[in-house]
């Protein structure tokens, strides 16, 4: 039996409300738990309510989808932003939101985010039922015109590309997304990574050794250490390091 998900709207706006509820009945695999025109509405309905997706206008009266969001929660699974401007999307995604919509509407684009959100729960039904906590480590991320899944564990370290970042993970693939490394770096999903270089971060806990000029990390991969970052690096470890040539 196919696993079955509930999905919540919340829009004020009444075209763009009816637009998304009938695009999303043609996934026979979604179940709409609620509709609501009023912000606050929804906000009891989450009182005693959960979802796995949520569709959440951000520019609404009274309460704007952001601050509905913080005020929700862990009560959704799969937040999904939709806004009529593209700069919400950094500030919805340092919310963990896993995925945000432009208006108007695009049906097509609507197919590429239900499907990678459905992918995204399925494993994580399937990770639940061995008992596996690996919800916190998917992050679905924005790669030219797709959307892939990654697990954080598979992320080797984050190099810049100006207004990219290359995201190189433990198999050699790499994912391309739209976004510098700073940006990146003050996301939610990397808030455990350090910079060590103007090109290049790691995550605290991958490295393994900490010399003059370079950084080793735990699975034999060695990258620059820009001389700008290596007291800040040094500072910020906070588990026990073997540190070759370097003073504590």
């Amino acid at each position: 039996m196919k696993n079955v998900f509930k999905y919540v709207i919340v829009d004020d706006n009444d075209t763009d409300r009816l637009i998304l509820s009938l695009y999303l009945k043609d996934y026979p695999f979604l179940v709409n738990k609620a509709t609501f025109s009023v912000p606050e509405d929804g906000l009891i309905f989450f009182e005693k309510n959960d979802a796995d997706i949520l569709f959440l206008d951000i520019e609404m009266d009274n309460i704007n989808g952001l601050e509905f969001l913080k005020r929700v929660g862990n009560k959704v699974k799969c937040p999904v932003f939709t806004t009529s401007h593209s700069e919400f999307a950094l500030n919805g995604f340092d919310l963990k939101a896993k995925d945000y919509l432009l208006k108007p509407l695009s049906k097509d684009r609507l197919h590429t985010c239900v499907e990678n959100i459905r992918q995204y729960l399925e494993i994580n039904y399937i990770a639940q039922a061995y008992g596996s906590d690996s919800e916190q480590d998917i992050i679905m991320l924005k790669s030219g015109t797709s959307y892939v899944n990654v697990n954080q564990h598979d992320i080797v370290y984050l190099a810049a590309l100006k207004d990219y970042t290359k995201i190189v993970l433990h198999n050699n693939k790499t994912v391309t997304i739209h976004g510098n490394i700073g940006s990146l770096l003050r996301t939610n999903h990397f808030n455990d990574y350090v910079r060590i270089h103007k090109s290049y971060a790691v995550k605290k806990s991958k490295i393994e050794q900490i010399s003059p000029d370079k950084i080793l990390l735990e699975n034999g991969v060695s990258l620059p250490l820009g001389g700008n970052y290596k007291k800040a690096l040094i500072e910020l470890i906070n588990a026990p390091l073997k540190l070759s040539g370097v003073a504590r």
